[in-house]
């Protein structure tokens, strides 16, 4: 589980730092829904590839997340789930 959410905290700060560099561009507008009054968020297909990443707004990104969820979404909402706690993420 570590190792899953490890990879996942080095692919948000690997695209993070490229964001600040100027070398990847937030955009202003959700690729799914075109919301521009949001803010808008990375959202990863794979943490193996962490420069590539659809940009959506907090909502869309949860749906999106449910619909098809990622190896470290999954091992979180399972010890959630066994624990009774939430996982703080970061």
């Amino acid at each position: 589980m570590r190792r899953t959410i490890a990879k996942a905290r080095t692919a948000q700060s690997l695209l993070r730092y490229h964001v600040q560099a100027g070398n990847i561009v937030r955009p202003d507008a959700c690729e799914e829904c075109g919301a521009t009054d949001r803010r808008i968020e990375a959202a990863h297909f794979n943490y193996d590839e962490p420069l590539r990443v659809r940009w959506l707004c907090v909502p869309c990104h949860r749906r999106w997340d449910k619909s098809e969820p990622k190896q470290a979404t999954i091992i979180v909402q399972r010890r959630e789930k066994f624990t009774g706690r939430k996982v703080e993420r970061g």
